[in-house]
């Protein structure tokens, strides 16, 4: 899909989880973290550079009620391509800049490691054999999507802080996630407005949740007794013995 619409799978996985965080926040005006490898291909050589280029950037997205996901899609990878010189910026730096508050609370991860997986049957004992037994990331954001290409597949990781989110709440926000994942291949050309973020459960919840009944007008007695009145004109009203109302 990614390759059909002339841009990366890296700006399908930001632009949908914009769209996520706008909805879930009733925002349109949205910024989040996403970390870059700093190694831009303009330089030569920089494959073969040691050292820690790795980065971490503000990603804004503004979202527009009557455009598509697709046209969207489109937008976000032409105001990404205008970034590219500037990856190497520090975050810190751009804090610095803004003047404000914190930029984001929530960082994407796109995961694309190369990877020798055929190692271990090309060992060589006259070799030293070293291996990655296990890795771990840390952060300090509250929300972390971190996507891992895998094959024509993706694996998908959402970390989160338990002081700000439980397991139940985070699974549900990764369920939302692709839920509107799927919306690329089916409702690409409709309007973000269209677009719902909630699971089809959870619609159903809220429709039952708000299906009360009509809720009694409350009147004054002066009113009620007008509005009889007005009803049955010629009924009697009050009696009192041979006078009649």
């Amino acid at each position: 899909l990614a390759r059909s619409w002339g841009v990366t799978l890296n700006t399908l996985v930001q632009t949908v989880w914009g769209v996520l965080v706008g909805g879930l926040t009733g925002r349109e005006d949205v910024v989040f973290g996403s970390v870059v490898s700093g190694r831009p291909a303009e330089i030569v050589g920089v494959e073969q550079m040691v050292g820690l280029f790795i980065n971490t950037l503000p990603i804004r997205i503004r979202l527009q009620a009557a455009e598509s996901l697709a046209s969207l899609v489109q937008r976000v990878q032409q105001e990404q391509a205008g970034l590219l010189a500037y990856h190497h910026l520090g975050l810190t730096e751009i804090q610095q800049l803004a003047g404000s508050g914190p930029l984001f609370d929530t960082l994407t991860v796109f995961e694309n490691y190369p990877v020798v997986r055929d190692s271990a049957d090309k060992h060589d004992s006259r070799h030293l054999d070293a291996r990655v037994i296990h890795g771990l990331d840390a952060t300090h954001y509250p929300l972390t999507l971190a996507v891992i290409p895998a094959g024509d597949a993706m694996r998908l990781r959402l970390d989160y802080q338990p002081s700000a989110f439980d397991q139940d709440r985070a699974s549900r926000i990764l369920a939302r996630y692709q839920h509107l994942l799927h919306h690329l291949t089916t409702a690409a050309d409709r309007p973000l407005s269209g677009l719902d973020v909630l699971l089809p459960g959870e619609c159903a919840a809220l429709e039952e949740w708000n299906a009360t009944g009509g809720v009694a007008r409350v009147a004054s007695i002066p009113e009620v007794f007008a509005e009889q009145v007005a009803r049955v004109p010629g009924a009697l009203a009050v009696e009192f013995g041979e006078v009649r109302l």
